[in-house]
């Protein structure tokens, strides 16, 4: 049988010090040399997928800056930001990239200007969804060329959470391009603009002029901050 063993050069009863990159390689070359041929390719496989994994569990920044996710299927709100041939969106699908001219939100530069302003983000109700605060018997809906629908508007809402505002810039980063506002208006609040880009996430703008920003919860960098801002009200 074969060992996989770290030399220590300072003596035998002094344990070497903890090396991650050392520590994968010489995993890999035990597995590797304990599995028959035909299985190698699997091994590799399992071992880089574990090398992975022991990386965003001993290094939270790892996970901030290659952010992944974890999600079962895309949803059609997602979906209309991808490239034309890309598996996940049907040749049928009309995406923003078809807009043009119809993609300009009146009321954009409005809209830019109140996101600068930091007191007017709502940071109550944090890692929830917005859901309840959103009027949901709008009495007109304007989504530019009709890319989606109402129903995947609530949709939106319901499968992502609110977080705070560096929380969302700092991901948008790890997304693709692409923006999509559209609006809706309740006979009661008034007009409520979403700002929707790549990944699902969005910017809510209320009517009384504050916002909240939100995402979907199963991205690996947006549990990072949580877990930092949770550990940070420990102390």
């Amino acid at each position: 049988m074969n060992y996989c063993h770290s030399p220590n050069k300072e003596g035998a009863n002094k344990p070497a010090p903890p090396n991650l990159a050392i520590a994968s390689q010489l995993h890999a070359g035990c597995l590797w040399r304990e599995v028959g041929e035909p299985d190698r390719s699997a091994a590799a496989a399992m071992n880089t997928l574990r090398v992975v994994a022991f990386l965003f569990l001993a290094h939270p920044v790892v996970a901030q800056v290659y952010c992944v996710r974890a999600i079962g299927h895309t949803p059609f709100y997602e979906r209309i930001f991808l490239a034309k041939g890309n598996p996940l969106r049907p040749s049928t699908l009309r995406g923003v990239d078809d807009l043009g001219p119809l993609a300009r939100y009146p009321e954009t530069n409005r809209i830019d200007r109140v996101f600068t302003e930091f007191h007017k983000e709502r940071t109550n109700g944090l890692y929830v969804s917005c859901l309840s605060e959103v009027p949901l018997s709008p009495v007109a809906f304007r989504a530019p060329g009709g890319l989606i629908s109402f129903e995947q508007v609530r949709e939106l809402l319901r499968d992502t959470v609110a977080v705070p505002r560096n929380s969302w810039t700092n991901h948008l980063g790890h997304t693709g391009g692409g923006r999509y506002v559209l609006s809706f208006l309740d006979s009661k609040s008034g007009e409520i603009v979403i700002d929707l880009r790549a990944g699902g996430c969005a910017v809510v703008f209320f009517p009384d002029q504050t916002f909240r920003c939100i995402m979907p919860q199963g991205i690996s960098c947006l549990k990072t901050q949580a877990y930092l801002e949770e550990k940070s009200k420990r102390k």
